[in-house]
């Protein structure tokens, strides 16, 4: 059916949803502030009639424009009619779409494509720098007039390792890829990803607004001699990779990042996937920590490939599973990542 609600203005909507997601991204240890939590029943009242009109549906595809594009819905506070508040991701699985359009087109895509043929591919733990312990011939010249991969850029990310070695343990097969240290590179990602049903990146990610093409995400910059080479997968050249994952998961900080564009959604990491041919995509809100992102991933993988649960399903209860721990309870801890598209 269609039915239409009457909502506030933009702007005050906006001001909720841009005052939400930034409470809970400093917050990621702590339970939400009073702001933080004002934020999100002010937005969960603006939710709770359609949810209650169709209370007997378990999935909700959310198409929204600006700020509520980089809303962690999943931890929106919604009062039932007896005045008690709970998480949207306590009765609903949530994905995202830039349009509906873009929903129809994926479903459309779904169908007509031929499944890969193989499983999981898991590129983390890039080497960023010369000075990396795995480098194994430092050159002279390297030593006496260090490039900027020699002792500057990104720190290494050790629990990226051992969050693909997790992901790809849980149900090993010969046609998984575990492209780690010098393999996860612009290479591995640009020529052997398409074959691949699941595609993993566990690593820093580059996201400019203003200047999208320039975002990308940071691979392996020196080669195991240290000799430096480009270690930036840009938006143009994800784009032109010819994908046909089902799923694609960007494990990373602000991975669902970039630029607005009206009516199509936020231009960056994400969209890229989208228009190379993956049917979903998983990236994050704010800065996540190695050690709960690793968690996380973790139980959601657990879901996706043990239960055989789709990406939003698995999503949800990989978030309920860290709620219902000490630890993770808070939903800055849990509600970063969201899952973009529809599966078939």
């Amino acid at each position: 059916d269609f039915r239409c609600y009457t909502l506030p203005g933009r702007r005050r909507i906006e001001q909720w949803a841009a005052g939400f997601a930034d409470g809970l991204s400093r917050s990621t240890a702590s339970p939400e502030t009073a702001a933080t939590l004002q934020a999100s029943r002010a937005l969960g009242e603006l939710l709770k009639e359609p949810l209650e009109d169709h209370s007997g549906k378990s999935r909700l595809l959310v198409v929204a424009e600006g700020k509520l594009l980089l809303t962690p819905f999943a931890a929106i506070q919604v009062a039932n009619r007896r005045g008690v508040f709970h998480y949207l991701i306590d009765s609903w699985e949530t994905s995202m779409l830039p349009s509906a359009q873009a929903g129809i087109q994926l479903l459309r895509r779904g169908r007509e494509r031929t499944a890969p043929s193989r499983g999981i591919a898991v590129l983390a733990d890039p080497v960023f720098r010369a000075d990396d312990e795995r480098v194994a011939v430092r050159p002279a010249a390297a030593r006496e007039a260090p490039g900027p991969a020699a002792t500057g850029g990104y720190a290494r990310l050790p629990f990226t390792r051992l969050e693909a070695n997790a992901i790809l343990s849980l149900k090993p097969s010969k046609s998984d890829l575990s492209a780690l240290d010098f393999a996860a590179n612009v290479r591995t990602a640009k020529s052997e990803l398409g074959a691949y049903r699941i595609v993993h990146f566990s690593t820093h990610a580059y996201i400019d607004a203003q200047h999208p093409e320039s975002s990308g995400l940071e691979l392996s910059m020196v080669d195991r001699n240290g000799k430096e080479e480009d270690g930036m997968l840009r938006l143009p050249a994800i784009i032109a990779t010819p994908l046909h994952a089902d799923l694609v998961v960007l494990s990373g900080c602000e991975t669902a990042a970039g630029r607005e564009v009206r009516t199509e959604g936020i231009l960056g990491l994400t969209q890229g996937f989208v228009y190379a041919g993956a049917q979903q995509v998983v990236s994050s809100l704010w800065p996540v920590e190695e050690f709960g992102t690793r968690e996380l991933m973790t139980r959601f993988y657990s879901a996706l490939i043990l239960r055989g649960l789709k990406p939003a399903a698995a999503m949800r209860a990989a978030q309920l599973s860290m709620r219902g721990t000490k630890a993770w309870a808070p939903p800055a801890a849990w509600a970063s990542f969201l899952v973009y598209g529809i599966s078939r």
